[in-house]
């Protein structure tokens, strides 16, 4: 059985939106503002192409350290947790893609947010 009850985190395009939003930037402003050439990151994002990467996560904390990791990765937990807490992601194969070895193993990688 299915639990329908539980609400599911934003997707990875939802949380960029938020942002664009907050900052009033466009996409293209958004991406130079991070330090990244052009908007195809973000547009790939967007197309449901790309999900977020841990570079861009981790470039758009360093602009916006309200936001967490943990929420630019994942979308768990609250947009600005506040500086000095950690959250656990789940801990994958390779930490730069996130992609998961076959085996799982259910560890999990502590970030200070």
């Amino acid at each position: 059985m299915k639990c329908t009850n539980r609400k599911q985190p934003p997707g990875a395009w939802d949380r960029i939106a938020e942002l664009l939003r907050v900052t009033g930037m466009t996409a293209n402003a958004f991406a130079r503002h991070l330090g990244l050439p052009r908007g195809e990151n973000l547009y790939q994002i967007k197309r449901g192409n790309n999900g977020i990467s841990y570079d861009l996560a981790r470039r758009i904390h360093a602009q916006y350290p309200n936001y967490s990791l943990s929420w630019l990765l994942t979308g768990e937990g609250e947009a600005g947790v506040g500086v000095g807490a950690t959250v656990a992601l789940p801990f994958c194969g390779d930490v730069w893609t996130l992609e998961s070895p076959a085996s799982g193993g259910g560890k999990r990688l502590v970030v200070s947010s």
